[in-house]
């Protein structure tokens, strides 16, 4: 009998779909677009994006419960590898464009990094991943 158990992979999703959730609902109604999301916020805009988040989020705090929870991965690695494309973006327009300084390289490390965090978590093998041969029995 496989039963569901809550892993490495479950706790982590769990953690990131409340970090999106929050996400989202603080750039909800914000009161100025932070200028590292110039670039995303035209197409479409910043509450859609906030939106996206706290759906994302959502989808993976519950998925996190389920036994499909390694789907939820992929929308956030999405989102977040997006966020970090246009804070380099408007790191770059900075820099090089607009002749100012700016800090948006930290934040765009920042995305980056929790992006390649996500991927590495995907492919984690938790133990009740793993079957043994011809059977339908957890390995502990």
């Amino acid at each position: 009998m496989n039963t569901h158990t809550f892993g490495v992979k479950q706790t982590a999703l769990a953690a990131l779909g409340i970090l999106g959730a929050v996400r989202g609902l603080s750039y909800i109604d914000p009161p100025a677009i932070p200028a590292g999301l110039r670039t995303l916020a035209q197409v479409p805009n910043l509450d859609f994006w906030a939106w996206a988040w706290v759906i994302i989020g959502g989808i993976s705090l519950i998925g996190a419960f389920t036994s499909h929870y390694r789907a939820p991965f992929v929308p956030l690695m999405v989102i977040t590898s997006l966020w970090a494309s246009s804070y380099f973006a408007e790191w770059c327009m900075d820099i090089f464009v607009r002749g100012i300084d700016s800090r948006d390289y930290i934040t765009a490390v920042s995305y980056a990094v929790q992006a390649l965090l996500i991927l590495a978590v995907i492919r984690l093998i938790d133990p009740s991943e793993v079957h043994a041969p011809g059977g339908d029995r957890d390995v502990d």
